[in-house]
């Protein structure tokens, strides 16, 4: 390895050090991470917190008799909405709520995007799937899915 190259890789080792030196520092994310790396949030609630899940392509990990919920991106303007399509099984987890609650954009602009939210609790341990489709309910011959997404519950 030639001088110049040692100077680049010294540099980028440095430069490397230098942003875990930040993240360990920084004392948190605004997007933190289970041990699965699903990006979760926790929320309080009139029974405590619950955990809510926010990456559809990451499985979730939950403890026996724990709330949680899973939120997807969804746009009721465009007539679109997530629907719990497979449900999990009854001895792992029971959704709470089929239809799941609405959250609104965060920005004022008109036909943002809000979520869609789905409450849970894992009812004893195992591990099941759930299923969500998002599509127009009211247009099912002439309208293909956009999406469906099976998640993967871990209680």
């Amino acid at each position: 390895m030639n001088h110049r190259h040692l100077r680049v890789a010294a540099s980028v080792l440095a430069a490397g050090a230098l942003l875990l030196g930040v993240a360990a520092c920084s004392g948190g994310s605004s997007d933190p991470k289970d041990d699965s790396g699903a990006s979760t949030t926790t929320e309080a609630g009139p029974d405590g917190g619950r955990t809510v899940f926010t990456d559809p392509d990451a499985p979730v990990n939950v403890r026996s008799g724990e709330s949680f919920a899973i939120r997807l991106e969804s746009n009721p303007t465009t007539g679109y909405s997530w629907t719990v399509t497979a449900v999990p099984q009854a001895t792992v987890a029971s959704l709470d709520d089929p239809e799941g609650t609405f959250e609104e954009p965060d920005s004022g602009a008109m036909g943002a995007p809000g979520f869609q939210v789905f409450d849970f609790t894992a009812v004893a341990s195992g591990t099941t799937e759930v299923e969500f489709t998002y599509a127009r309910s009211f247009d099912p011959e002439d309208n293909p899915t956009v999406t469906t997404v099976t998640i993967t519950v871990s209680a």
